[in-house]
């Protein structure tokens, strides 16, 4: 069986914006789950699956207490699933929140956490696609 590819680089939409998002397998747009428009989403572009996920360089190093993934009006597009990763180089990961998505908005309450680059993994798999339209840091 074929492994699906890796993670592509895509550019952000703001040329002063450094942010870096990947994303695996398939999927679409995702600049638009960090462009602060609910409106525009990254959607994996088939059923959720384990092992997807959308990986975010925040430009810099920020420190947050709060992540919450809202899959907008795409009310089914929910994480079933999903395991919250922090690294500060991009390379090194470590786990910070794991759960089960139940509804459009996913509040993950973390202590003071500090990292450049943010990475959600589908941990479960569903029929609906997967969609985030915002991903919002909160201090």
């Amino acid at each position: 069986m074929a492994r699906p590819p890796g993670p592509a680089q895509r550019p952000a939409r703001d040329p002063a914006d450094r942010r870096d998002r990947r994303r695996r397998p398939g999927g679409e747009n995702p600049a638009a789950a960090v462009d602060a428009d609910a409106s525009t989403r990254w959607s994996s572009g088939q059923a959720q699956a384990p092992g997807q996920y959308l990986q975010v360089d925040l430009g810099a190093t920020r420190t947050f207490r709060r992540v919450a993934i809202d899959s907008g009006g795409n009310l089914g597009d929910y994480p079933r699933g999903w395991q919250l990763s922090a690294s500060d180089d991009g390379t090194t990961w470590r786990t910070l929140a794991t759960g089960t998505g139940v509804a459009q908005l996913t509040n993950v309450d973390l202590p003071r956490t500090t990292a450049r680059h943010l990475r959600i993994t589908s941990t479960a798999a569903a029929g609906n696609w997967w969609s985030i339209a915002d991903l919002r840091l909160y201090t």
